[in-house]
């Protein structure tokens, strides 16, 4: 159950919560729901959980949809970014964070072949995301985030301009 306070005073709370469902009609987006249900779904958890269902307002449901990466990331003069080519669940709140990271990176790209070399710009972009991109989609599905003793910082302190870039061919450091 994720918790964000929506407003200065902090006297607004949203959550999300994840709760699986054998089926899900496509068709539907979203889908109302009760705090009956939530209650019914939260039985015996803790107070604090007991105490957000008691305070909701209004219950929706909706689908969390994910695919694997795309295996490709770019065609002529357009490239993809966030989840358009690497699409993730929640859990990590990181799906924006990625597509910031994506940007930096097109950006570093560029300065580095130029920006007539668009092709290039592209390759050396997917082989300078594509891991990173996928080890937080992975863990994000498998919503294991911190549930061990781990050091964050490989997520929250990494910097795109400081991370030597990767050979599109070769898979290599780029000479700096």
């Amino acid at each position: 159950m994720m918790t964000y306070f929506v407003t200065a005073r902090q006297d607004e709370i949203y959550y999300v919560t994840g709760v699986p469902a054998t089926e899900w009609n496509l068709n539907d987006r979203w889908l109302p729901s009760s705090k009956e249900e939530m209650r019914e779904i939260y039985k015996g958890w803790h107070p604090t959980v007991q105490a957000l269902v008691e305070g909701t307002v209004e219950v929706t449901k909706w689908s969390l949809l994910e695919r694997d990466p795309l295996p490709l990331w770019s065609r002529g003069r357009m490239a993809l970014l966030g989840d358009a080519c690497h699409p993730m669940k929640p859990h990590m709140a990181q799906g924006a964070a990625m597509a910031i990271e994506d940007a930096a990176m097109l950006v570093r790209c560029f300065k580095e072949v130029g920006a007539e070399h668009h092709a290039q710009a592209f390759a050396l972009y997917e082989a300078n995301r594509a891991a990173r991109a996928s080890k937080v989609q992975r863990i994000s599905h498998e919503n294991t985030w911190l549930r061990t003793n781990e050091d964050p910082a490989w997520c929250f302190g990494y910097d795109v301009f400081s991370v030597p870039l990767v050979d599109a061919g070769a898979k290599t450091p780029v000479a700096a």
